[in-house]
């Protein structure tokens, strides 16, 4: 029979909820997003929302898209009609199904057969990776290995990006050679050859999205730039959440967090709601619908819900 636990107290605090904020704050977006999760707050159907505080998949979405439009402009990839396709159609996993099977022929003519190991080597960065081939994987050592760089021309490249370079092994760079894939360019780089530019940057822009739900998230959502001018690309957001429904519904969310203690706390609010009125309205002229859940914790841990909604 085994021996019955023990336990003790090692530790006791008491902290006093309606005086600190931040706790309030943490306290009544996890709430919501409870609420969200069981259809309790927005009851309709098929609606997915994403922590803009919290959830940094989005975050790091919205950064990637921004960065491979950098590198197609600076690099000049030519990939203006992906981008262009990826808006129109509204789905992200419907484009980049087409792009896997037009690579599919090329990265066999480069001698790689497994398209999705030729991604992890080439787009994955750790301690581990600084070594090895990023087309094959394969470790090298100094100085067996060559500098490619993807892009097309030196004056290309603009002083605030720098197009993606990569290190291969003396293997493939000969391979790459052989079949006419590369050229070293008049001031010694390596660059692909013109008309395998725009293949290169193909395999770059498809492996670089690895997240395909938050790229699809913000096609749906359709404005990229009002998602990083909300916070999404990477700072603190104003707004708590951002939710798209079946329907083509775009909401953000706003969670206030009080208690029953608190005095004032219309006018608080108000106060608050103020201070980020020009990114409510911007949300407004963006087809948003502006909801602001103000949570309140009563005693013996009732919680009031109110939703309002900003017009």
């Amino acid at each position: 029979m085994s021996k019955p636990f023990s336990w003790h107290t090692i530790g006791r605090a008491i902290y006093d909820i309606s005086q600190d904020t931040e706790l309030k704050g943490i306290f009544g977006e996890a709430f919501v997003a409870g609420l969200l999760r069981k259809k309790k707050l927005l009851k309709l159907d098929n609606v997915k929302c994403i922590s803009l505080n919290l959830d940094t998949g989005l975050r790091s979405a919205v950064s990637t898209l921004y960065r491979l439009e950098e590198y197609n402009t600076a690099c000049r990839w030519g990939l203006e009609p992906v981008f262009e396709e990826l808006w129109r159609r509204g789905s992200a996993y419907e484009v980049v199904s087409e792009i896997r099977e037009r690579l599919g022929v090329f990265v066999k003519e480069m001698g790689i057969e497994d398209l999705d190991k030729l991604c992890l080597n080439l787009v994955y960065v750790g301690y581990e990776a600084t070594r090895k081939c990023k087309l094959c994987g394969n470790p090298y050592e100094p100085p067996n290995f060559e500098v490619m760089y993807f892009e097309g021309y030196a004056e290309s490249r603009s002083g605030r990006v720098i197009c993606p370079v990569i290190s291969i092994c003396t293997e493939c760079y000969r391979k790459l050679l052989d079949r006419g894939i590369v050229k070293i360019r008049r001031d010694g780089r390596l660059v692909p050859r013109e008309e395998y530019l725009r293949s290169f940057a193909l395999l770059w822009f498809y492996c670089s999205l690895h997240n395909l739900e938050y790229v699809d998230f913000i096609i749906k959502i359709g404005n990229i730039d009002f998602l990083k001018r909300i916070g999404a690309g990477g700072y603190l957001s104003v707004f708590d959440f951002i939710c798209i429904d079946d329907k083509g519904g775009k909401y953000v969310i706003d969670v206030k967090a009080t208690t029953s203690q608190t005095q004032s706390t219309s006018s608080k609010i108000s106060k608050e709601l103020r201070r980020s009125s020009h990114l409510i309205q911007l949300a407004l002229e963006q087809g948003f619908r502006v909801l602001v859940p103000i949570v309140r914790l009563e005693k013996d841990w009732k919680i009031v819900v109110e939703l309002v909604e900003i017009t």
